[in-house]
Order: structure tokens, then sequence, then C-alpha cells
């Protein structure tokens, strides 16, 4: 009897454990509905069912097509909008267009009839010379005279008119050029800095797939973002003495697509390392090719606001490319994913690289003087005490300012115990809060006295807000502290290139924003690894708030770069009134 009940024991252990395997299977299931669908009634009155039944699928499948639909009108509506924009700026230009022809037809009318006062007047003087002339031919010259004199007043006027019409037609024409400039920076920097937030979507099936350790498939992330920064020194090297603006932004679109497309082809992780190096250096050279060109055609008084509008594409690729990502992946594998991937990243780069094409400037705004200009093109930047700093501040800062969205989901799981969601909508605040930031930046660079002001006070705050990190103690208090650092981050990369182009002149912008960038990548390749070790062995406390304290610490490089700065103006300022009053 006993072998009997023991025999009749071991044959029903498997099933509690079966059971716990439902339910461990189905409370993941819930989690990642919950993920896909927040805050859907629909979807959580389906959860609360002690089985899902056969018609779950079909309400799944009817929601996630709803998503589908919001998200096209979404679309649909911002391409009406752009449109309707083109539209008034076609009609506006047309209508100006159309003054200026009639404008010419009058002056064109205005010197026959002067042509013809002047034969006529002629003919008069000729007669009189010959002795042939009347008795009236001195009042009839005065008579003459007043005509002509009224005939040029309304000439000049006409002259004017004329003028003016092709200033309005000029200044149309330059606003939609601006305009396109901006969209099409947009979009360049969606598809170029929106993965360094996102490519981090393909890494767990990129590391199931080749079957290796999460630290050797995360070293392909941090090595695509280091190559991005890199590549910007490549395109300052080339723009503008080898190649155009629009050309290295072509030329790097098609390097991206080759290394993406590259990536899907590996079949072992050493393989990975040149595909993404490839294509971060392609990203890079396009994204500060794009930035630069934009910065180049605009007037000093704009470019915080202009070049604001055009950086929120990071936002908003933050925002929209993982959701892209996830998509493609469930629906094909991850190398299709990437392949697809690939293509819409050179036409979108592609289609925004001919608008980046520069003119040749006249009486271009140039921040700096164009004898200091061509001084700073063609010496080491290096050699200016001033971008030392500057590039000291880059490298400092950044060793430190990527370390909280790299541990952020972590030490959310870990030290608060919270969901992967929570965290994911603490990523979804930053990026918001962020976008919100550059949207406005123009307004807060105006009302603040400054780009270099802004990006100041914004870096300080950025290491405070960091350092505060650790002392959060639940979800509210982590989602206050995201909205907190988004708002905060947002002008710090966003203004880096207006800073530079009132510092150093936006002719040596280029390589000056190159070298600078090589200062992002080295902080952000060596900062976030070495804060990942320090949190292992001492805690993320002491991790984060070092961090943050690197942050701010860092702006002592730029107070010294004010001070060699204004003690440059005060030289110049003395020369050139030494050198004027020598002419006098």
């Amino acid at each position: 009897m006993s072998c009997f009940d023991s025999s009749r024991r071991g044959g029903a252990e498997p099933r509690p454990q079966a059971r716990t395997e439902r339910t461990a299977s189905r409370r993941v299931f819930q989690q990642f509905l919950t993920l896909v669908f927040p805050s859907d009634e629909v979807v959580a009155d389906l959860l609360k069912r002690p089985s899902l039944g056969e018609e779950a699928l079909d309400r799944l499948q009817q929601r996630w097509m709803q998503l589908e639909d919001l998200h096209s009108q979404s679309l649909a509506s911002l391409n009406e909008m752009a449109r309707q924009q083109v539209a008034e700026k076609s009609s506006e230009i047309q209508a100006c267009q159309k003054a200026l022809r009639a404008a010419e037809a009058q002056v064109q009318d205005l010197k026959a009839e002067l042509t013809s006062m002047a034969r006529d007047k002629a003919q008069m003087l000729k007669q009189k010379l010959h002795g042939k002339g009347s008795q009236n031919d001195s009042s009839f010259l005065a008579v003459e005279d007043h005509a002509d004199a009224g005939a040029d007043a309304e000439l000049q006027a006409v002259e004017e008119q004329k003028a003016a019409a092709e200033r309005r037609e000029k200044e149309a024409w330059q606003a939609l050029e601006r305009q396109r400039q901006v969209a099409a920076s947009f979009l360049n920097h969606v598809f170029t800095f929106g993965p360094i937030y996102s490519f981090g979507v393909f890494l767990p099936v990129i590391k199931a797939d080749l079957n290796v350790s999460l630290t050797e498939v995360s070293a392909i992330s941090s090595t695509m973002n280091t190559a991005q920064f890199m590549g910007s020194l490549v395109a300052g090297l080339l723009i503008p003495r080898r190649l155009g603006h629009a050309t290295v932004a072509g030329i790097c679109a098609l390097c991206a697509f080759a290394g993406l497309a590259a990536l899907s082809f590996v079949e072992s992780i050493f393989f990975a390392f040149p595909a993404v190096i490839l294509a971060g250096l392609g990203l890079g050279a396009s994204n500060l090719a794009g930035l630069v060109a934009l910065i180049d055609s605009v007037a000093a008084k704009k470019r915080a606001t202009l070049v604001g509008l055009a950086t929120c594409g990071t936002s908003v690729g933050t925002i929209l490319l993982p959701q892209f990502y996830n998509t493609l992946t469930e629906a094909f594998d991850w190398r299709w994913a990437m392949r697809i991937n690939a293509l819409a990243t050179f036409l979108a780069l592609g289609l925004a690289a001919p608008l980046f094409r520069v003119p040749k400037p006249e009486g271009s705004d140039v921040a700096a003087p164009p004898r200091e200009a061509k001084e700073a093109q063609a010496s080491n930047p290096c050699r200016d005490a001033r971008f030392v700093c500057w590039w000291l501040d880059m490298f400092v800062c950044f060793f430190g300012y990527f370390v909280p969205p790299a541990l952020l989901a972590d030490f959310a799981q870990t030290e608060l115990q919270l969901p992967p969601e929570a965290a994911a909508n603490a990523y979804t605040v930053i990026g918001i809060c962020a976008l919100l930031t550059r949207l406005c930046l123009g307004a807060i660079s105006h009302a603040c006295g400054g780009p270099r002001r802004v990006h100041m006070a914004c870096q300080i705050l950025v290491g405070v807000v960091t350092c505060c990190l650790p002392f959060c103690w639940n979800l509210e208090s982590l989602l206050v502290w995201s909205a907190c650092y988004g708002l905060c981050i947002g002008p710090v990369i966003a203004l880096i290139s207006v800073v530079l182009s009132e510092l150093f002149g936006t002719q040596a912008l280029p390589l000056y924003h190159g070298v600078s960038r090589v200062g992002v990548g080295m902080g952000n390749l060596l900062g976030v690894p070495v804060a990942g070790l320090i949190a292992e062995r001492w805690g993320y406390e002491f991790a984060i708030v070092l961090s943050g304290s690197l942050v701010m610490m860092a702006t002592t490089f730029l107070v010294i770069l004010a001070i060699l700065h204004r003690r440059k103006l005060n030289a110049e300022a003395q020369n050139s009134s030494c050198r004027d009053g020598a002419k006098i």
C-alpha cells in the first residue's frame, strides 16, 4: 500500500509544475500586452478573465489595427499640412513673379518713351544749330526738360518697385529653401541620431541568433555610436575644402546603407564590428553635413530656433524607431528587418542630401571675420586654447552624460523593483520632454541672453538632476525625475553647433564640430563601461552621483573658455582702434 501511494505521488508531481509554468507564461504575456497597449480598457478587461477565449486574438488584432490607423492618420495630417505650406509658398512666389514681370514691362515702356523723347530733342537741337529753328525752340526745350525730369522720376519709382518685387521674391525663395533644409535636417536626425537611443532593440535577437554574451552584443551598439561621432570628424575634414555638403551627405548615405545591409548577413560577432563601424561613420558624417549646411544658410539670430526644430528629429526617432524596429522584427526575422531598415535609412538620407547645397556666400552671415575664418580653417583647431577648453568640456561631460540612460532600466528593475514597462515609460517621458525643450529652443535662447548661457546652464542642471536619480523611491518619483532630465538634456547637444559657430565662425565649423564630436565619442566609449563596473562593485548610487558630478565639473572648462574668449575680443578691439588711429 505504501508503494502504491509513493508511485501515485511521483506521478502527480509534474502537474503543479506545469500549472506554474502556464501561470508564468500567462504573466509574461500579460506584461507584453500591457507594454504594447498601455492604459487600454479593452485589453485590461480581456486580461482579467481566467481564460482568454477564442475571440481574444480577434480583439487584439482589432486594437492593433486601430493603432496602425491612428498612426496613418497622423502621418496623413502632417503630409497635408506640409502640402498646404508648400502650396502657399508657391502661390506667393508666383504672385511675386507676376509683379516682377509687370514692373519689367512698365520699365521697358518708359525706356521706349524716354528714347523717343531724347531722339526728338536731339532733332530739335540739330535744327537749331543749322539755323532752321524757330523762335519757340527755347520754350519747347524747356517743356522737354520738365517732361524728362518727370519721366526720370517715374522711371526711378518703377525701378524701386521692381527692386522691391525682386527682394520679396528672393526672400520668399529663401524662406522656402530654409523650410526645406529644416525638414531635410529633421529627417536626417531621425535616421542618424535616432538609432543612438533605439538600436538596442535589435541586440536581444542578435544575441540569441549569434549565440554570444550580453557584453559582446552590447559592444556592437557602443561601437556604432562611437563610429558615428568619429564619422563627424571625417566630414569635417572634407567639408567644404574638398567636397560639398550635399555630396558628403549623399556618399555617406550609401555608406550607411552598405554597413547596415552587411550587418544583416554576418554569421559571426567579429564580422559585425566592421559593418557597424561603416554604418556609424556614414550616419555621423551625413548628420554633420546636414547640420552644418543648415547653419551656413541661416542668420545668426535664427540659428537656435531652426537648429532646435531640426534636432527634434532625434527625439522623434527615439520615440518612433523602437516601434518600427519591433514591428519589422516581429513580422520578419531580425536580418530582413535590418535590410528594410538599411533601405529606409538610405532613401531618407538620400532624399535629404540634395537639399543640403550651400550657395557661395556673397555677404553671408559669418560670426568671425573672413581673415580669421581662413586662418582658423587652415590651422590646427587644437592650437586654439579656447577650443582645447571646449574639447575637454565635451570629453568630461559626455563621460557621464550617457550613464543615466544606460543604467536607468537596470536601476529601475534592480533597485526600485519595477517592471520592465515602467522603465520603458520613463524613456518615453525623457524623449517627449526633450522634444518639448527643443521646440522652444529659440525662445529660450532669446530669453536667457544667448545660446552659450543656455548650454552652460543646462549642462549644470543635467549634472544636478543626474545626481538625484539614486534617490527615487517609486514609479511616480522616477517619472518626475525622467521629465526633469528630459527637459534639461534637450538643449545640450542641440546647441553645440550653434555655440561653435558663434565662437569660431561658420567657415571653420565643419572641422571644429568634427573634432568636438571626437571628444563626445571618446567620453561615451569610456564613460558607460566604467560606470557599469563601478555600479557592479560599489553600487548604483556611487556610479550615478559620480557621473553627475563629472558633468557639472566639466563646466569649469566653459568658464575658462569664456574668460579666454573675452580677452580675445578685447585684444581685437584694441588692435582695430589702433589701426583706425594710424589711418587718421
